[in-house]
């Protein structure tokens, strides 16, 4: 607006000018050599006017005020000329004015001191109008264009006021004196400003008006000659007063502002309440406080870690490592303080946790500063820091709870072994009983008979079948013997690893049947049913023949003595492809639920007693199930009491490089009649 001005009054000056110039000078201008002949004697002739000179003049003005440079505008030298005459002299010679040159100008005319020809009046009248009215358009021009800057200028100054009091931050300046010039309508609530004129005073003059903010507006103003002293902007926090007691604290920002020679100018703030934020701050501090004790003061020893490296660690993990200062694990991983053998497993843990699933705990071991191994106890816990996993490990040392566990592992073995010691001394005590009344039966039947037939002198020819009866009794007791004795013999070989057997690939299917079609008239005998059944006529597999019928033989043995008149006895062979199966199964009084876990035992017995009602040693069952083991197989049994028991034997199949078929001759089948006396002798009639 300021360079609009100067240029638009530069061309109504040079208008001026130029017309003044051109109406209204009354003296010729003459050229050198003319002007010096006029009024001596020369009547006229050609010569410069100024007309012609105010309007070069007036061109070379503009050219120059437009921004030319002067140096590069030509000089004229030669200026046109035109016709002009002297009155006077014409006057002098008798000449008349009509018969001049055309456009000639004639000077020294009495009456043409101040005139002016018509065209020229025209022109000049023409343009005085044309300057008037562009002078008006100009000012109309500015007017209007002032009144919109001052327009726009206070509608700007109004969104501006409205934007900052719609704010709930307080905002504010003042001069370079610190006097108040204005501030929006949050500063005038937060100070209580209401009724005081604020304007144009100082932090000291309000805070003498309102005491309640004295002591603080003070503080404000201190804080002022501080921003301005600085240079540059400041922020600080400042506590303002409530009428109700309470305060609210301001994160305030204060901008100085400065001439440009260096004095101060003025001060712009902007402050936010931060109250609420404070007081959350501090009760977060005071709760961190409180669980930074509670995790200093705890017996355990707990650290963060953060992607392995340890972010904190409390006085009693530093206590435990033998450390002297929680620092000193800040930065390291974790795998630093535990054992290598524990690196792996804590690796996979760590991979669990960082799935986010629960917390578990894991045993480690622990590698003090000095050296020595810890053992401990670790629950990890996942929680997240800015964004990132980290967990917490509460670790418990557990090397006395270990050494305690341990004593207590070594005084439970020690009860065990004792209580078996003490069980073996009782079985053995059994055992030796038993066996001695095991032998002591016999004898004594084998020895009575003896007597009696010395007594009674009684021969084979006079009473044949008491002879017969008594040689029975003699032959069964002594086989019995034999058996308990064979018995002894093979169990103790067994326990001391010299019991072979002999393995041949047979058919285990014709091997069984056998054995049953052997003692199939016993059984019979007995009016015991017995049956054989069998879902495959071959099977050649690897075993014992000889130990396959000591063992089906002890187990038909027991079923006939614990089955009634009348019962029966069902062996069925079953091919399981892999395995053959083989069950044993009567119909006897069974076996009480809690005597079936001993049967195997050596010198068990469902009936310890001297009275009971069935001999036997108790070792029978016993050496069954080691017989079976060596086959590489299994034993089962299956009973329930007063309706019959079932074994179920269980051998893998397998096939010796050479096959040789056992066949049965006459000799072996003698050798079964006397296995069968040998395994049945305990049996009476």
């Amino acid at each position: 607006m300021k360079n609009f001005k100067n240029n638009y009054f530069k061309y109504i000056f040079l208008l001026i000018f130029n017309f003044f110039i051109v109406m209204f000078l009354s003296t010729t201008v003459y050229s050198l050599e003319v002007g010096a002949k006029l009024d001596h004697g020369t009547v006229g002739g050609k010569l410069t006017c100024g007309f012609n000179q105010g309007k070069y003049a007036t061109e070379l003005a503009l050219r120059v005020l437009n921004g030319e440079n002067i140096e590069l505008i030509p000089i004229l030298t030669q200026s046109t000329n035109a016709y002009m005459f002297d009155y006077n002299e014409m006057k002098a010679f008798g000449f008349k004015t009509y018969n001049l040159p055309k456009d000639s100008t004639v000077i020294n005319k009495p009456d043409d001191k101040f005139s002016i020809s018509k065209d020229n009046f025209k022109f000049g009248l023409f343009l005085i109008i044309v300057i008037l009215i562009i002078n008006n358009i100009m000012l109309h021009i500015n007017i209007s264009k002032r009144r919109k800057a001052e327009k726009s200028l206070r509608e700007s100054e109004q969104r501006l006021r409205i934007l900052i009091n719609a704010g709930p931050d307080i905002m504010g300046f003042k001069d370079g004196e610190g006097r108040y010039l204005e501030v929006n309508q949050a500063t005038i609530e937060a100070f209580n400003l209401e009724e005081i004129d604020y304007k144009g005073k100082t932090d000291v003059e309000i805070g003498n008006v309102n005491p309640l903010y004295k002591e603080y507006f003070l503080t404000y103003k201190e804080s002022d000659d501080y921003t301005w002293e600085r240079g540059e902007m400041f922020r600080e926090e400042e506590i303002v007063p409530q009428k109700d007691g309470n305060y609210k604290v301001y994160d305030l920002i204060k901008i100085p502002i400065f001439h440009d020679n260096g004095d101060k100018k003025g001060l712009v703030y902007l402050g936010r309440d931060i109250t609420d934020l404070k007081k959350s701050d501090e009760k977060l501090a005071k709760s961190e406080e409180r669980y930074r004790h509670l995790v200093e003061s705890s017996p355990d020893s707990i650290c963060t870690h953060i992607n392995g490296k340890i972010t904190f660690v409390n006085h009693a993990l530093t206590k435990l490592m033998g450390a002297k200062c929680p620092e000193e694990f800040i930065g390291k991983s974790v795998f630093e303080l535990m054992h290598k053998d524990y690196h792996e497993k804590v690796r996979e843990h760590t991979d669990f946790m960082k799935k986010g699933n629960s917390p578990r705990i894991i045993e480690v071991k622990l590698i003090t500063v000095d050296g020595r191994s810890i053992e401990v106890e670790v629950c990890d816990t996942n929680y997240e820091v800015e964004g990132e996993l980290a967990i917490l490990s509460i670790i418990r040392d557990i090397s006395e709870r270990k050494r305690a566990e341990e004593l207590q592992k070594r005084i439970k073995e020690e009860e065990r072994r004792l209580k078996e010691a003490i069980e073996y001394e009782r079985l053995r005590n059994e055992f030796f009983t038993n066996l001695s009344h095991e032998f002591k039966t016999p004898l004594n039947l084998i020895f009575s008979i003896v007597q009696l037939l010395k007594v009674k002198d009684i021969t084979k020819g006079e009473n044949e079948d008491k002879f017969n009866q008594y040689l029975k009794i003699l032959n069964q007791n002594g086989y019995r013997l034999l058996r308990l004795i064979n018995n002894l013999i093979d169990i103790t070989k067994i326990d001391s690893n010299y019991f072979n057997i002999e393995l041949q690939n047979c058919n285990i299917v014709s091997t069984v049947e056998d054995i049953i079609l052997s003692v199939a008239q016993y059984i019979e005998n007995k009016n015991i049913e017995i049956i054989f059944d069998t879902d495959v006529e071959e099977k050649i597999m690897a075993c014992d023949p000889d130990k396959i019928e000591r063992i089906v033989l002890n187990l038909i043995s027991n079923s006939i003595k614990f089955t009634e008149s009348g019962g029966s006895i069902t062996v069925n062979i079953y091919d399981k492809g892999n395995s053959i199966m083989i069950s044993v199964k009567d119909t006897g009084i069974g076996i009480p639920e809690n005597k079936i876990g001993v049967i195997f035992n050596r010198f068990g017995q469902v009936d310890k007693s001297t009275t009971r009602n069935h001999e036997g040693s108790g070792i029978g069952l016993a050496l069954v199930k080691s017989l079976v083991e060596m086959h590489e197989g299994s034993i089962e049994v299956e009973s329930e009491y007063g309706k019959g028991t079932e074994f179920i034997i269980t051998l893998p199949v397998k096939i010796l490089d050479e096959v040789t078929m056992k066949k049965i001759d006459n000799n072996q089948k003698q050798d079964y009649v006397e296995r069968i006396n040998i395994e049945f002798s305990d049996i009476y009639e």
